[in-house]
């Protein structure tokens, strides 16, 4: 399936909207340089004032819609795909969801007798030690 420009456009619109701008400049621009970089106007998130100037290069090929704007947002596409992925694997809604499939799966081969049902239960655990890793996870689970 292709992501195309218009659909990365709305889901760092509501990124945005979610957190700030600068924290999904900052995001993509770590991935973007993580991934290698490229000839594209973006700074070094170290660099001063690189997180203000980074934002406002970001949004304002977002923002235009221009050939050239596509093109760039199309150079950052890896990187933007890498910290979207990041940001929604990394999601407490997301982990529970795993564990839950992970839990279900086990349990439906251990009680048909499968023979992958050690390796469901293995994931289902490793899906609960994802979520008891946590930050801030000691409150429900104590290690």
């Amino acid at each position: 399936m292709e992501i195309n420009y218009e659909a990365i456009c709305i889901e760092l619109r509501r990124w945005a909207n979610a957190t700030k701008r600068e924290t999904v400049a900052a995001e993509i621009t770590q991935h973007y340089f993580e991934l290698g970089g490229g000839d594209l106007p973006l700074y070094p998130i170290e660099a001063p004032g690189a997180t203000h100037n980074n934002m406002q290069n970001i949004f304002r090929w977002l923002d235009s819609g221009s050939r050239k704007a596509k093109v760039k947002i199309e150079a950052l596409k890896p990187a933007i795909l890498k910290a979207l992925e990041q940001r929604r694997y990394g999601t407490i809604q997301y982990q529970v969801a795993r564990a839950q499939k992970e839990f279900a799966e086990a349990v439906s081969a251990a009680l048909l007798e499968l023979p992958e049902a050690d390796e469901e239960i293995n994931d289902a655990i490793e899906a609960l030690h994802v979520l008891r890793s946590r930050p801030h996870s000691g409150i429900y689970c104590r290690g």
